[in-house]
């Protein structure tokens, strides 16, 4: 049985690579599978994205990082006095 790490592309064949580029088509369970793992989210998030920005794998993963807030606000600069 196979693991996480043996998902291979969406439908289609070719390289078992995980890719970030393409025409996300959420059509099957192994394709909701594929992207889930590649862009390392939820279907629920998956599916929102789609919605969001379209089914272009790049603007999708642009969709996820930039509205995940996982960055942290960014330090204040002090001067050096200089």
């Amino acid at each position: 049985m196979g693991t996480h790490s043996d998902i291979g592309p969406p439908s289609g064949g070719g390289s078992r690579k995980l890719e970030t580029r393409g025409v996300i088509d959420l059509g099957g369970a192994h394709d909701m599978a594929y992207w889930v793992k590649v862009l390392d989210t939820t279907p629920e998030r998956l599916r929102e994205a789609v919605d969001a920005v379209g089914t272009d794998a790049v603007k999708v993963s642009e969709y996820l990082r930039g509205d995940s807030g996982e960055n942290p606000p960014g330090a204040p600069q002090i001067p050096d006095g200089g």
